[in-house]
């Protein structure tokens, strides 16, 4: 495998010393320059009913936000945001420029123009030429040379494969023509131009010209602190914070992520505080008490009516629909228990999700696809009162497509739609209050079974 890798990598180690010198001063001033003059304190906020409200940031701290309109004072305590985030536009920068990102176990994010590691200390050269030193084992990982324009994007897939799977070593992520391949190691250094990567006792210097990512081992530690919110600025680089507080006469902010960093951000470098994970639950991140799944039977003569024959009918066509589900990610998520109509295992949750949605021209990365009938049925212990998100026919299977959505609580309709492949998706919002029991239906139309699977993306129950 050493060999391999060597060989693999020596063709590269000239190109990549001229890679990593050319324009990266320019680059910067660059994107120093593009970001916009912003008005003193000018900010939207977004409540937890979708209601927009501007004005300037008089106040922000753990018990409320204020803000000044034109005619009048605002004040939201923070459990009753969504999002707060300036009105200040900025031009952003060419997205051919090449940044890094260091990910930090409690989900925050650093955007860098260079870094090393050093000691078991990363250290990041941030834009604009601030520095920042780590330990190591605050960090889940590091992905190389970014386009600035895929910065916002989620972790691609295929490391987050990887990144699910648990190891003992350091693993190191490099192209190999279109594919991916990773290696168990030790990552000992990482310099200007290479990675001192320790692999079966050896020592590789491999070309970081050619390293998508580097994983860092973790040990097993408790979860971190759930965060107040998402603390986003302008170079792309996010927190996850647990306390934050806004100083008006000096017109920055004052944080404290969750796994303990600390720091100051001036009102001009930030874009948004995001409050959704602390006061939203993604419906389908909870566990339902019961999953019911009936496909559609059918016959083609009066003798197939017969109970006996019915039955047996019934049981292939199940076991079909169950085989499908094995090896084909639109089949059905859910395969219940024939007696209990419980799913069957624990390690079946959390749901399944089909990647990759597509809803009215726009892609939804992570959503749950459900066919005819399934009936789930979940029961809450906290208060909500909304659940909000949309509904529809997968537009790669439209025009086709239809199914009869229901809501219920107890025997109580919430909210009831037959779902069509002809219409644009249906926005939901369902009020909540005094809701303990939430039963969703997806049910055949007109007893018809045409193999339509509904989706449902961005699924928030809002406290």
């Amino acid at each position: 495998m050493k060999a391999v890798l060597r060989r693999n990598l020596r063709t590269e180690n000239r190109r990549m010393r001229k890679f990593f010198r050319v324009g990266i001063t320019y680059h910067l001033s660059l994107i120093t320059c593009l970001l916009a003059v912003v008005s003193e304190g000018s900010v939207k906020v977004v409540d937890i009913d979708n209601q927009a409200s501007s004005g300037t940031l008089l106040r922000l701290d753990a018990e409320k936000v204020v803000l000044s309109s034109a005619t009048e004072t605002l004040e939201f305590p923070p459990e009753r945001i969504l999002k707060l985030q300036t009105e200040a536009t900025s031009e952003q920068p060419g997205s051919s420029i090449l940044l890094h990102v260091a990910h930090l176990r409690d989900g925050s994010r650093v955007v860098a123009s260079d870094l090393s590691l050093s000691s078991q200390t990363i250290h990041l050269t941030r834009i604009g030429g601030a520095k920042l030193s780590l330990k190591l084992d605050l960090l889940e990982g590091i992905r190389f040379s970014i386009p600035s324009g895929e910065i916002a994007g989620e972790i691609p897939e295929n490391i987050q494969k990887i990144q699910r799977t648990r190891s003992a070593e350091d693993r190191l992520l490099i192209t190999a023509g279109d594919a991916l391949d990773y290696y168990g190691g030790i990552i000992n250094e990482i310099g200007p131009e290479t990675v001192q990567f320790e692999l079966d006792g050896e020592v590789l210097a491999i070309p970081r010209r050619r390293i998508v990512a580097l994983l860092f081992h973790q040990n097993d530690s408790s979860a971190p602190t759930l965060p107040l919110c998402r603390f986003t600025e302008r170079d792309g680089t996010s927190w996850e914070l647990i306390d934050l507080t806004y100083n008006r006469e000096q017109q920055h902010f004052r944080w404290k992520t969750a796994v303990g960093i600390e720091g100051i951000t001036s009102f001009s470098d930030w874009v948004a505080a995001d409050f959704t994970k602390t006061n939203t639950v993604p419906l389908f991140q909870l566990t339902p008490v019961s999953v019911q799944w009936t496909p559609a039977i059918l016959w083609t003569d009066q003798r197939e009516q017969e109970p006996f024959l019915l039955w047996q009918q019934f049981t292939k066509s199940r076991f079909e629909h169950s085989e499908t589900a094995s090896d084909n990610e639109e089949a059905p998520v859910f395969l219940p228990d024939s007696a209990t109509g419980r799913l069957r295992r624990p390690d079946q949750f959390p749901l399944r999700t089909l990647q990759g949605i597509q809803l009215d021209g726009k892609v939804y990365q992570n959503g749950v696809t459900l066919s005819a009938k399934t009936v789930l049925e979940f029961s809450f212990t906290d208060d909500y009162q909304t659940l909000r998100g949309l509904a529809g026919i997968d537009d790669r299977i439209r025009p086709g497509g239809r199914v009869k959505l229901s809501f219920l609580s107890g025997s109580t309709t919430l909210y009831e739609t037959t779902i069509r492949g002809d219409h644009p998706s249906v926005p939901l919002n369902l009020n909540m209050n005094g809701v303990k029991k939430l039963t969703i239906i997806v049910d055949f139309t007109g007893g018809i079974d045409d193999g339509t699977r509904l989706n449902l993306v961005e699924m928030l129950l809002v406290k």
